[in-house]
């Protein structure tokens, strides 16, 4: 008799028609599997891996089947998720392992989705290792959707050429537009599977299981004609971004450095990296490079704490060995400089003078360009405390200097980063034999330029602090490119040697009408000269 209550209990609870006691949060929750697809993602585990530490869903109700396609010889993928595994296996209602080698056939999808449905899970989510997560609360409302497969939107880091991760001719934009929920034509990971739905038993990544299949093999493909067949439709929710893609077919270390720049981007949006690291598995620091440069000076203002902490946090994650100069501040301006503005200087937008703000950026950049000249320091890069580099700067960069060698180009200042003017664009043209590298015309901002040692000589010769007009106006006349005569007549060396990368690869935190944008130049009092006593 005990031992058929003790047999029956269990089954009572099962069936029981009475709500769920206070507390008991499993029908809200259901028991669900996430399957993921790694290969050499050891640079993106520790946040991938932070993303499912940190995900907000009950982790005693998760099943993680994790598949390694590894050889072990381009990263250490495997040791880290076995590591991760001993460290997390107590949280988690389940943690597997499995050699993707050593299944039957290599499919791995088709081997997830029947380990989950022999587990009883009711939502299958599978997750590719190219692809980073970022919405934490992603599970608890795709988990709540009613359809039998949906995808939903991923986006490529910013300034990266990858693609999102439904393959449709349509654009994006019209893709995000409409109601949530969009009927399409087939999927890529990742996508979830509401196994509960009676139609997805009919669902298969596996062609043996599809009665006359004489399609490709691929799971992908066997799968959206399984649902063909069977006439179920696949979606995809446009209501959430939910992450990144980095796509596989670019090369290990690029993809590498395409996630430290999407970083350095959340460092600038978010002032710090806005996507938590797993506890168990941290993310190292790369070595830090100068990237072919004798110095990379990035200016800051003291009373800007907040800006350099930024910048430190942007050098850290992609490598960049910076040395930071304190710039001249507007409402402290030395005695030291004998100043004189160009008398006929008026700021075309404003009509007025220079501020104090602009004076104390020129001295910023006007130091830097008298420490290399007495230093004999060749080639440097100069960046503002508010610049944002875009994913693969450094490699266009290094291309454009080694094909600058080649062709034995005489340049003086390239810009990183500006502001074109677009009727003054006739003069830019691609020089030849140099990748990235073109001609320049009149151009505003300073917030990244590579200068040579003869630039600075040039910019120096041109003695500005006798005529100062604000740095950005400066350069191109020094440049002689400059539209305005009488300003640029007013000096008479004119050798600077300009040009520009392109596409540029430095761009401002912020622009002048989005939130957080803060101006030390423009938001200034009016400079005032200082006058000898008689």
């Amino acid at each position: 008799m005990i031992l058929l209550l003790v047999l029956f209990i269990p089954v009572c609870l099962c069936l029981s028609p009475f709500p769920p006691e206070d507390g008991d949060v499993r029908h809200l929750y259901p028991q669900s599997t996430i399957s993921i697809l790694l290969g050499s993602h050891s640079h993106i585990l520790p946040y991938l891996l932070g993303w499912i530490e940190n995900v907000e869903y009950p982790k005693n109700r998760l099943h993680l089947n994790i598949y390694l396609s590894v050889d072990g010889k381009e990263d250490s993928t495997r040791e880290q998720i076995q590591w991760w595994k001993g460290q997390s296996s107590s949280l988690f209602k389940s943690i597997s392992i499995h050699e993707i080698e050593k299944l039957e056939g290599s499919n791995w999808a088709e081997h997830s989705l029947n380990n989950a449905r022999q587990r009883q899970s009711s939502f299958l989510l599978f997750w590719n290792g190219d692809d980073l997560p970022s919405n934490s609360r992603f599970l608890t409302k795709i988990f709540h959707q009613s359809r039998p497969v949906i995808s939903s939107l991923l986006v490529s880091p910013p300034s990266y050429r990858g693609r999102w991760n439904i393959d449709l001719s349509t654009d994006l934009l019209k893709i995000k537009s409409g109601t949530e929920l969009k009927e399409i034509d087939g999927v890529s990971f990742p996508f979830i599977l509401n196994l509960d739905k009676m139609d997805s038993a009919y669902l298969t990544f596996d062609g043996g299981n599809v009665r006359d299949y004489e399609g490709n093999e691929s799971p992908l493909e066997v799968f959206e004609f399984s649902a063909k067949v069977m006439g179920i439709p696949l979606f995809v929710d446009r209501s959430l971004d939910i992450g990144w893609h980095f796509h596989s077919s670019f090369p290990l270390e690029e993809r590498r450095m395409s996630l430290r720049f999407l970083l350095a981007d959340l460092i600038v949006d978010h002032s710090s990296i806005s996507i938590p690291q797993s506890r168990s598995v941290r993310a190292p620091l790369p070595q830090k490079k100068k990237f072919g440069f004798e110095k990379i000076y990035v200016i800051n203002l003291r009373r800007r704490p907040e800006r350099r902490k930024i910048m430190e946090g942007i050098c850290d994650v992609i490598g960049m060995d910076c040395e930071f100069m304190e710039a001249t501040d507007g409402r402290s301006l030395p005695s030291s400089y004998p100043l004189t503005q160009l008398h006929s200087f008026f700021d075309p937008s404003s009509k007025r003078k220079m501020t104090n703000g602009e004076v104390g950026c020129f001295l910023s950049h006007y130091r830097i360009w008298e420490s290399m000249v007495s230093s004999g320091v060749s080639r440097l890069l100069v960046l503002e405390d508010d610049a944002r580099l875009v994913d693969g700067a450094f490699k266009m960069i290094g291309e454009m200097m080694e094909d600058s060698v080649k062709e034995r180009i005489d340049w003086g200042l390239i810009y990183m980063g500006r502001k074109r003017t677009p009727q003054h664009t006739k003069k830019d043209m691609w020089v030849s034999g140099v990748r990235h590298l073109s001609t320049v015309g009149y151009s505003y901002w300073t917030v990244g330029y590579a200068l040579s040692l003869d630039g600075a000589k040039s910019l120096l010769n041109g003695k500005p602090l006798e005529r100062m007009v604000p740095v950005d106006e400066y350069l191109p006349i020094i440049a002689n490119v400059h539209p305005n005569l009488e300003w640029m007549n007013a000096f008479e060396d004119r050798s600077l040697r300009m040009f520009t990368i392109h596409p540029l690869v430095v761009y401002p935190h912020r622009y002048t009408n989005e939130k957080g944008h803060l101006s030390d130049t423009e938001e200034s009092e009016i400079y005032i000269e200082r006058r000898e006593e008689l």
